[in-house]
């Protein structure tokens, strides 16, 4: 196998290999990316709550016993927890807000440490959907589009993680990358849940579905570079804790 297959970068951001894993509130943080997630190309942390409101969308749903991180000084949280990845991985922090200030605060922290943050528009429990976090982002799409313009502004690498099948899934897509969003994380459910780099476009993609479409589609914007073969699959934590030696084995 080519070394060019794994030649994967983005901004300032390389990975090591084209597997990476997802993020799981209360479960995916360094202590559990260092046990699991070693050989990862990319982990992804969180998802962490940055200001009141999503904080206490998440109190209330530990409340009702979900794990979620809560942390009264968030920035220094996920600072600390990009320090503790001791793997060599990329590293990418996932993140709610209801407002647009503390992503920007954020970002600039994930970018001085080298990082990626993700912003999480995903998540579609209730309480999340009433307070305007997580998937209620995909039903607002002026607002995602304007929160990506202003992210990138700070030169953060970016990813947005969105649910596949809530909206159309390219017109999404295109949304996003026009944005200037760096990598689109397609959780596409029983297919798969896949970052796609939007400037090292991925292939192999099972033909139907949801991520085949998107990238059939050319929506995104392809720059010359070694792509590799699959998709950059991620594993979900679950799933990690099954078959442990994955990473060190694969």
């Amino acid at each position: 196998m080519s070394d060019c297959l794994f030649d994967l970068h983005i901004g300032y951001v390389r990975f090591k290999n084209p597997i990476a894993l997802a993020p799981m509130a209360g479960i995916v943080d360094s202590a559990f990316a260092n046990q699991y997630a070693s050989s990862a190309g990319l982990v992804v942390l969180g998802a962490f709550n940055l200001d009141k409101a999503s904080i206490a969308v998440a109190s209330a749903l530990v409340a009702r016993g979900r794990k979620e991180f809560i942390s009264d000084e968030p920035m220094e949280l996920i600072k600390k927890e990009i320090k503790a990845v001791t793997s060599g991985s990329a590293v990418a922090v996932n993140v709610r807000s209801t407002t647009l200030d503390p992503l920007i605060e954020a970002a600039k922290i994930v970018k001085e440490e080298g990082a990626i943050l993700e912003l999480n528009a995903h998540c579609r429990q209730p309480e999340m959907l009433e307070a305007g976090l997580g998937e209620a982002l995909l039903h607002d799409l002026p607002r995602l589009s304007a929160w990506i313009r202003a992210i990138k502004e700070t030169g953060v690498v970016l990813s947005v993680k969105v649910r596949a099948n809530v909206v159309d899934d390219i017109e999404l897509a295109r949304l996003i990358d026009k944005a200037g969003a760096d990598i689109i994380h397609v959780d596409a459910g029983a297919e798969a849940s896949v970052p796609i780099l939007m400037q090292s476009l991925v292939t192999g993609t099972p033909q139907g579905s949801s991520l085949s479409e998107i990238i059939r589609s050319k929506t995104l914007r392809p720059q010359k570079r070694c792509l590799p073969e699959e998709p950059i699959w991620s594993l979900l934590p679950e799933e990690s804790l099954k078959i442990p030696g994955l990473y060190r084995n694969w």
